[in-house]
């Protein structure tokens, strides 16, 4: 299992969020290039980069938001020591063209198939393989645009509605337990996994024995973050 640290994003400075609430933001470093650099010290193979200004600008482009030199500038200093996972506010297919030239391994989108399902499966048709659709789940239904938006619709209608397409995989958030350390939600893991796609788990997570616990369901990752920038897990290296 990939086990996939987070850098969240905002203002062009690494914070944590608690449950997707914008007022409730914790700034861990000012300088992601000196977060990223402690990620890899810890062993880690694959980041996962979260553009908080994206996610709730709506419509608006990636390109109009305050962090994109960070995460180019991250690239370009860590390319070839880690892989690459980019998501927020990317609404357009020239947005995931921009990032694979700049060097990201995978685009996380989201929000676009509510939003705009032909930009969705334009992206999908051409760049499947490298795109990764984030579902952010809350009390079992599916939110956007950065946790603001209910889409009235769960994981499994969505999946029913074969709309998804061939993607390189599919990310999970419970909102309810992302940033408070108490554990992932194992059930909903568990449940999903029976569905053909790769999985990753995201929320929760607050110690090594947690990605074991994932890595035995047999998902292809998971994401941490809080718990990295607090000190609870040092290992970061794949189980």
């Amino acid at each position: 299992m990939k086990v996939i640290p987070s850098i969240d994003l905002l203002g062009g400075k690494v914070v944590r969020l608690y449950q997707g609430d914008y007022e409730k933001v914790t700034v861990y470093y000012d300088d992601a290039i000196e977060a990223l650099k402690m990620i890899i010290s810890k062993g880690a193979s694959r980041i996962h980069i979260v553009d908080l200004d994206g996610a709730r600008k709506g419509s608006e482009s990636f390109s109009t938001n305050v962090n994109e030199e960070v995460i180019k500038n991250l690239v370009q200093t860590f390319k070839g020591k880690i892989q690459f996972q980019v998501g927020g506010g990317i609404r357009n297919l020239s947005d995931v063209k921009r990032l694979i030239e700049i060097g990201i391994d995978q685009v996380i989108i989201g929000s676009l198939i509510f939003i705009d399902f032909e930009a969705y499966q334009e992206i999908i048709k051409q760049f499947g393989e490298k795109i990764i659709l984030a579902l952010d789940v809350k009390e079992g239904f599916i939110k956007r645009n950065g946790w603001l938006i209910d889409t009235h619709m769960t994981i499994n209608e969505l999946l029913q509605s074969g709309k998804i397409g061939e993607v390189y995989a599919i990310m999970t958030t419970d909102i309810a337990v992302d940033g408070a350390l108490t554990g992932p939600n194992f059930e909903m893991m568990k449940v999903l996994n029976a569905q053909s796609y790769k999985w990753i788990a995201s929320g929760g997570v607050s110690s090594r024995t947690d990605l074991e616990a994932l890595s035995k369901l047999g998902i292809y990752g998971a994401i941490l973050g809080k718990a990295v920038f607090e000190g609870m897990v040092e290992d970061l290296s794949d189980l």
